[in-house]
């Protein structure tokens, strides 16, 4: 099998066993918090796009490699939020013994903190989708940058599940995440609207 079907099979079983212990963990435990809708929304969105989006340039080895990247991303990103979902079902419901109130979360966290860092560690290694005449911005600047804010913020996420409890870890993780988020998309911005060089 092809690397990018094989990714696209890795990308399409990680969305569809999310889904499913998401259906599970909503029927499971009713009282589970409406929050966990909204990451299980976009990331469906998210794959949806990548798998339905075509552009002329898709039979490229750059966009493929790409391509396939951005599918073990979202992957990564479904499994965790699955277990995520599945820890706090199980946790809402009283399901698992008392020690897994601080174990199964910083697992989980621990989980998300090391894709942060292995995914942050491989965007530099992609090459542009784009010729180099055609760039739009300076790819390899901008994805460097982000390499580098996702492995720092991969070390901040788990160092905050390895030093601090549970709850103060999840509010530390959400800053973060958010922080990253506005960073990367705000350097990505800058990148696209300013002059390509």
């Amino acid at each position: 099998m092809p690397p990018d079907r094989r990714a696209a099979w890795v990308a399409g079983g990680a969305v569809a066993t999310m889904t499913a212990l998401a259906l599970w963990a909503f029927s499971y435990a009713p009282g589970l918090d409406l929050a966990w809708l909204l990451p299980l929304a976009v990331v469906v969105l998210l794959w949806t796009v990548l798998e339905v989006a075509r552009t002329p340039g898709d039979h490229e080895p750059r966009r493929r490699a790409l391509r396939s990247y951005l599918r073990y991303f979202i992957a990564w990103v479904a499994l965790a939020i699955a277990s995520f979902v599945s820890v706090d079902a199980l946790l809402t419901t009283e399901s698992l013994g008392s020690g897994w109130h601080v174990g199964g979360p910083r697992m989980t966290g621990l989980t998300v903190a090391f894709g942060l860092v292995l995914f942050g560690n491989a965007l530099p290694t992609l090459g542009t989708p784009w010729r180099d005449d055609r760039e739009p911005f300076a790819w390899q600047r901008v994805h460097r940058f982000v390499g580098w804010t996702l492995v720092i913020v991969g070390l901040g996420v788990g160092t905050a599940w390895i030093a601090l409890s549970p709850a103060r870890a999840s509010t530390v993780t959400n800053l973060l995440l958010a922080l990253c988020f506005f960073v990367v998309f705000g350097r990505k911005i800058v990148a696209t609207l300013g002059p390509s060089s």
